[in-house]
């Protein structure tokens, strides 16, 4: 429904039962899920920005690399959460 106010505006608000169900609202525990992935290594350079925001280090990187068996300068790509979850995706070798 809308509401006209007193200076012009309109305000719209929903109906209380066409309200999303949210996890507080069913009085669900936060679990606290990991943040969406962050770009780690973009085409061979560290993001040291995304590193704090996960809460890592580049000796997380570099042991991840180690574990994977790339050099830094062969990945393309490496996202990570705060969780530590990470995907790693190595730069193509071109053929001759």
């Amino acid at each position: 429904f809308a509401i006209v106010e007193t200076t012009g505006s309109i305000s719209v608000y929903q109906k209380y039962k066409d309200r999303p169900v949210t996890p507080a609202v069913l009085n669900l525990p936060d679990n606290n899920d990991p943040f969406p992935p962050f770009v780690i290594i973009d085409d061979g350079t560290i993001l040291s920005q995304s590193l704090d925001f996960c809460g890592l280090n580049k000796q997380w990187v570099y042991q991840i690399l180690k574990k994977e068996g790339y050099r830094l300068k062969d990945v393309f790509l490496l996202t990570s959460d705060n969780r530590g979850n990470y995907y790693l995706v190595p730069k193509e070798k071109i053929k001759k």
